[in-house]
């Protein structure tokens, strides 16, 4: 048989491949066929070239695609032309031409006819995914490849799936998210192992290992290791070996198993061969066990190698080496030396745009200047690497994934942190504590974000809990297809997608880190009339980073305190979980330690404090922590917090309500509102008649100075938390985006000003939005709130106060009344610890 060429394109499969084309294409012509689909599998090879290979894995996903045989009814002058156009991209890639690789794939996609199987547009889409790869425009590559990705899930094309998943799950973890690139690998991995698609398993489970190693989960790296190597083992592939003893090494290399690491990192290297990109990678991660062993000359020797090695064809491996190279002078106190190293290895990271890895040459600029006593020098070089980790935070849309570069990267925003209080640069503390609090409330409280229909929409089906989709009619196109279809590639439920959208109603208010202005955030708070509180945990130092700034003293105080482990590890279970139920005040005893004594001492009593906890410090109660004289926080101060610097307001808050509307949802049990019945004296009192009218109140007052919410809140995933008013009508932050709040608002719910499991920056809720949106204060909770009569009074003896008073003093007078009781002092924190109010 000879071969052919198609549509005089000049592609030219070969004889083998020709014969498979026809079979293929008669095949097709016969789907969705399970006895076509039977003969096929045990009849035909698996094809070796590409865009025949995604075509005969089509074939055997026919019977569980959904499309009818009119689907599979292509012409052959179209099949062929398809086909050719399919192939010659590929053929363009292989030769490293993406330009004109992107033209084939593009004419591919044009190709397409409307009703019949999208084949065509996975191969273009794919293509183009990697074209752009190629050509390191990752982010069009990462959207190809989730269009594509998008589109084979639809008719369930498992390996179209995998074969974007892969590198999909690589470009997330370069420049987004490790979290979902282990989501995308797993995918893979599973459908590969049902498809019996060997090689494609092994290199999915060898992503799922580096993306939890990168995830600082060792524990979970081990198995999808294992199993990748012995796959590897079984297809013979040295490459595959080679790259998996890699990450294994680096992974035991950084959770500290030198020894390991070294056995592993040799084992790359007699696999990988002379010259490769592993072996440059062993060589470099060999002289990095080697500088920790305390074997500087096989180090330097090691390092020098992968430099040399590396050449102009791998300028990363370059890279890293000298950034080793500067650690290892550093260790041998060569600081001059050792900077020269790290100035080489930033400027060439960010040449290849590695910012995180630039991060790690700039910090260690500033560990040579601090050794050098350039102060100066150490702090612009922390700040620079900060800077680095910020512009990778700032270019992720989704909350969680920010707040994941935060986790992993944290240290470099710590080490600011601590030097600038260290050596007194005030600025510096500040301009990085803002970056730790997040900034997408700020941007929005200065600037009105228009909020699309399909993110309030999917945002009110998401908090209903329901996964069955009817078609609706009379509404937008997409909303439609959103109901029926769930959410894109972040998840599999409409929660998923509601947060999503969320995420990017959000990202149009973000403040970038270079647009936080440190003498304009002073200013801010030298002109408010009361003290203000930082308060940021160093997390891998176990100190607390503190700043107090009170107007009636000239001279700010400032320090590092340290923190106990128990201490620590409540925090993080009070931001994991929130308070629990039947928590008591001996539960939280060693919360006591977060409170600097030199604050305490400097505070007197009544005082009115500007809080402002920044990250996992702001799911504490800090009006049940205790005071060194045994009383509480919230007896002592009139505490209020605000979620950042930039949220903080010069103007007073209002000293009383001149009207209160209110609205108890009928779900709640107990809690009833006397407080709010009868005379008020000439506060106007107005309860609301029904749940939409209180919706209404919250989004558009501009009636009532206070609007009361009583009602249940809850938490959901991807969509924060919503407040349920009645039944059918919820409140859901996407909610607040556009809303013009009224200046006071009590959020009486559990859950009101965070939810459990909140990631690290801003502390988005129904309340910090609110706030961000107008209000001068909100009184809401950062966990549950018991539904039972005790803690009635005490929401009860909080809103008589707070129709006389400002919102913090009312907490304060009606923590105080409460607590006369012994029972209560001694009880469940929850009755009343959760609420706080939250001010501009």
């Amino acid at each position: 048989m000879t071969a052919i060429s198609w549509d005089d394109s000049g592609v030219d499969l070969g004889n083998a491949h020709v014969e498979a084309e026809l079979v293929l294409h008669a095949a097709w012509l016969a789907c969705p066929n399970p006895v076509v689909v039977e003969e096929l599998r045990s009849a035909v090879p698996v094809p070796g070239n590409v865009a025949l290979r995604t075509r005969y894995e089509a074939i055997l996903a026919s019977t569980r695609s959904g499309l009818t045989s009119a689907a599979f009814q292509v012409p052959r002058e179209l099949w062929l032309a398809q086909l050719s156009r399919a192939v010659e991209g590929d053929e363009l890639l292989s030769a490293n031409r993406p330009d004109l690789a992107r033209a084939a794939y593009n004419l591919l996609a044009s190709l397409h006819v409307v009703g019949l199987h999208p084949q065509p547009l996975i191969d273009a889409e794919t293509g183009l995914g990697d074209a752009a790869r190629q050509a390191d425009d990752i982010g069009a590559a990462i959207d190809h490849y989730q269009r594509a990705s998008r589109l084979a899930g639809h008719i369930e094309h498992r390996y179209a799936q995998v074969r974007v998943a892969i590198p999909l799950g690589y470009l997330l973890m370069r420049v987004g998210s490790s979290a979902r690139a282990a989501r995308q690998f797993i995918m893979a991995s599973e459908y590969a192992n049902l498809g019996d698609w060997r090689l494609d398993e092994a290199n999915a489970l060898l992503g799922v290992g580096e993306a939890y190693a990168r995830l600082r989960q060792p524990e979970k790296a081990h198995e999808p290791f294992r199993r990748a190597l012995q796959l590897y083992d079984g297809l013979r592939s040295e490459p595959g070996r080679a790259n998996t003893f890699l990450q294994i090494a680096e992974t035991s290399r950084r959770f500290g198993h030198p020894e390991d690491a070294r056995e592993a990192y040799v084992q790359s290297l007699v696999a990988a061969g002379a010259g490769s990109v592993a072996a440059v990678n062993a060589l470099d991660g060999l002289a990095e066990v080697e500088v920790v062993l305390g074997e500087p000359a096989a180090a330097y020797d090691h390092f020098l190698e992968a430099l040399t090695t590396s050449g102009p064809g791998y300028p990363r491996g370059a890279a890293h080496a000298l950034n080793g190279l500067g650690g290892l002078f550093f260790d041998e106190l060569e600081w001059a030396t050792a900077s020269d190293f790290y100035r080489a290895a930033a400027e060439a990271y960010e040449q290849l745009n590695d910012l995180v890895s630039a991060a790690s040459s700039h910090g260690g600029l500033a560990a040579c200047a601090e050794r050098s006593a350039d102060v100066d020098t150490q702090l612009a070089e922390r700040l620079v690497a900060v800077a680095c980790i910020e512009r990778h935070r700032a270019a992720q849309i989704v909350h969680a994934d920010q707040g994941e570069y935060f986790q992993r990267f944290g240290q470099f925003h710590e080490l600011a942190l601590a030097d600038g209080l260290l050596h007194g640069r005030l600025d510096v503390f500040i301009q990085v504590f803002e970056a730790v609090t997040g900034r997408r409330l700020s941007g929005l409280a200065h600037r009105t974000t228009p909020v699309a229909i399909k993110s309030r929409f999917s945002a009110q089906i998401a908090a209903r809990g329901s996964r069955v989709f009817p078609r609706v009619t009379g509404i937008d196109p997409f909303v439609d297809s959103m109901l029926r279809l769930g959410s894109d590639v972040l998840g599999s439920t409409l929660q998923g997608m509601a947060g999503n959208n969320l995420d990017r109603e959000l990202a149009q208010a973000f403040v970038p880190f270079n647009e936080v202005d440190p003498g304009h955030l002073w200013d801010i708070i030298q002109r408010r009339n009361e003290p203000v509180l930082m308060l940021v945990l160093l997390r891998r130092l176990e100190t607390v980073a503190w700043l107090l700034i009170d107007p009636t003293d000239p001279v700010p105080k400032f320090g590092l305190h340290d923190i106990s482990s128990d201490c620590l590890a409540i925090v993080e279970q009070l931001d994991r979980e929130g308070l629990a139920l039947d928590a008591t005040p001996d539960s939280l005893e060693a919360l006591h330690e977060l409170l600097p004594p030199p604050v305490l001492d400097h505070l007197p009593d009544d005082a009115r404090v500007t809080l402002v906890p920044a990250d996992e410090l702001w799911a504490v109660p800090w009006s049940a922590v205790r005071h060194p004289d045994g009383r509480f926080m919230g007896e002592v101060f009139a505490v209020r917090r605000a979620p950042s610097l930039e949220m903080l307001s010069i103007d007073p808050l209002p000293d009383a309500p001149a009207s209160v509307t209110w609205w108890r949802s009928p779900l709640v049990t107990h809690h009833q509102l006397p407080s709010l019945l009868g005379s008020r004296g000439k506060v106007i009192v107005r309860q609301l008649a029904d749940a939409t009218q209180a919706r209404q109140a919250v989004l558009r007052s501009g009636e009532h100075d206070l609007v009361v919410i009583v009602a249940h809140g809850h938490p959901v995933e991807g969509l924060i938390h919503f407040i349920e008013l009645g039944a059918g009508t919820r409140l859901v932050p996407v909610d607040l985006l556009d809303a013009q709040p009224p200046p006071l608002l009590a959020l009486i719910s559990c859950w009101g000003a965070t939810g459990p499991g909140r990631v690290p920056g801003d502390p988005l809720s129904v309340a910090t939005l609110a706030l961000a949106r107008g209000c001068a204060a909100v009184a809401a909770t950062t966990s549950e709130l018991r539904d039972d009569v005790p803690s009635s009074s005490f929401v009860n003896f909080f809103l008589d106060a707070a129709l006389r008073l400002p919102m913090p003093e009312a907490l304060q007078e009606a923590t105080r009344r409460w607590l006369r009781r012994d029972e209560y002092r001694c009880g469940y924190l929850s009755r009343w610890a959760p609420l706080t109010v939250l001010t501009r």
